[in-house]
């Protein structure tokens, strides 16, 4: 039977329209995420088309899934959650989510200075709040404990051939030194990531250890840092007598970034700098941090 020429033009406007819409639901699914918080505008300024992202400490997974999202289709990111009940919603979140986006392998373990297994207090309801310390923030709170396998970071990455890494998100609840120590291999192998940590001294203490133990040895290896305040981003060379700046005792994240080898995207997070007026709300720490 012969199409007419009327019938020819119905069916290339339905194919048009067809691709038309296909194309705004692919443009939506791949559209980079949209920053709620001073954290997650870090993220999106500083995290490349293409890079290779670790997320240590990935608690329910929302930020691997920011982090897939602005490194796109050619990027990766590896998720550690060593608590198991937590390490299911992750995963049960990530499998719901459907845009466009990184690859995220997600590695039911957690990454410490030495391979080992380990008891893991979990607040209950608040998985955000898992500490390999034995004291909990409010003793009032029943605690969950689950043995949790531990690995370094370098020995890990090495033995399956993966990357390094360009970005590194670390929030370990005070493990944060156990973490670097972890990937002493890599730093000494010249590798340079750029690193979000949460660095909160009340939590490191529970972990044996202050603040300058971090951040001194960072220092060394050509780090610099901007720390997350309620103004904005604030630049501050660490000292052992003032690890913070003023503004930090009401923030708890910073960002550690090599000068030379990170300057496109420090140059980036420009108008996030305290005083600009664009810095979104920052998550405010549970108490003083001091």
């Amino acid at each position: 039977m012969r199409i007419s020429g009327a019938e020819d033009g119905r069916r290339d406007i339905g194919i048009l329209e067809r691709a038309r819409q296909s194309a705004k639901i692919l443009f939506h699914l791949r559209r980079r995420p949209r920053p709620r918080t001073l954290e997650e505008q870090v993220y999106a300024a500083a995290v490349r088309e293409g890079d290779a992202c670790l997320d240590l400490g990935a608690n329910v997974g929302w930020i691997a899934l920011f982090l897939a999202r602005t490194a796109g289709p050619e990027g990766s990111v590896i998720a550690f959650e060593p608590v198991w009940p937590t390490y299911r919603r992750m995963c049960q979140n990530i499998q719901a989510t459907i845009n466009i986006r990184a690859p995220i392998y997600t590695v039911p373990m957690g990454v410490a200075d030495v391979d080992r297994v380990a008891t893991v207090h979990v607040p209950r309801g608040r998985p955000e709040a898992a500490s390999i310390a034995t004291a909990a923030d409010d003793e009032t709170v029943p605690v969950d404990r689950y043995e949790c396998r531990f690995v370094r970071l370098d020995g890990f990455l090495g033995a399956r051939g993966e990357p390094p890494g360009d970005f590194w998100k670390i929030d370990v609840e005070g493990a944060e030194l156990m973490v670097v120590r972890g990937a002493s291999g890599l730093f000494a192998d010249g590798h340079r990531p750029m690193i979000a940590a949460e660095v909160f001294a009340p939590w490191q203490r529970r972990c044996g250890y202050e603040p300058w133990d971090l951040l001194g040895p960072m220092l060394d290896l050509g780090y610099r840092f901007l720390f997350l305040c309620p103004g904005g981003l604030v630049e501050h060379r660490p000292r052992s007598d003032q690890p913070f700046p003023a503004g930090f005792q009401d923030g708890y994240n910073l960002l550690a970034y090599v000068p030379g080898r990170h300057e496109d995207r420090v140059r980036a997070l420009g108008p996030l700098r305290e005083g600009t007026g664009r810095a979104l709300r920052v998550g405010r720490a549970p108490r003083p941090n001091q």
